[in-house]
């Protein structure tokens, strides 16, 4: 079958007094057919399941700087983007555009400040694939301010756990592999280590 989608990340482990586990989100990937559908929300839904599955994984991310992505892990799932760094942008929708790439939505993005949009923020290439066009004005209605070109934090486990329960994979993502199957798949660790 073809490949609709993918998260990259990196996966860690310190042997040292608390044997830290990190995940550690770097980007994603959907193919343009499938974009805008909420297949992000689902991948990164099963990707923070797994690792609160698999036991004490913490999640991180690198520098974030596509905006939709920003924008599914602040509105979603209540990630916090680090103190220093990164700045704010405004993301609205126009819909029905029939000129943008198979018909859907087009996605707006804003900067209060335009040297941050003419500083090249944004490639245009990145911009291009996203289907992101960028605005001199806000919209009416207001969009949704969100952070990028920063790293996130994510939200107490509890709060997580309920948000991908409830408003993300609707009652779980059901699987039967143990603790030790689920460490070993994301870091390579056996039972011996």
């Amino acid at each position: 079958g073809k490949r609709i989608g993918f998260l990259l990340m990196i996966n860690s482990w310190k042997n040292d007094e608390k044997a830290t586990t990190t995940s550690t989100l770097l980007g994603a990937y959907i193919d343009p057919s499938r974009r805008k559908g909420g297949l992000a929300k689902v991948l990164l839904g099963i990707w923070m399941s797994i690792c609160m599955d698999a036991g004490d994984i913490h999640l991180r991310t690198v520098v974030m700087r596509k905006p939709l992505l920003c924008l599914v892990l602040q509105h979603t799932f209540g990630f916090q983007p680090e103190a220093n760094g990164g700045v704010e942008v405004e993301i609205s929708r126009r819909g029905g555009r029939k000129d943008t790439d198979h018909g859907h939505d087009e996605i707006l993005l804003y900067a209060p400040n335009s040297k941050t949009l003419q500083g090249g923020l944004f490639s245009a290439r990145d911009l291009s694939r996203q289907g992101i066009t960028l605005i001199d004005r806000p919209t009416n209605p207001r969009g949704k301010l969100v952070k990028v070109h920063c790293k996130f934090s994510p939200p107490p486990s509890e709060h997580l756990s309920e948000t991908i329960s409830n408003k993300v994979l609707k009652g779980g993502f059901k699987h039967r592999l143990r603790n030790e199957t689920l460490r070993a798949m994301l870091l390579g660790q056996t039972e011996n280590r």
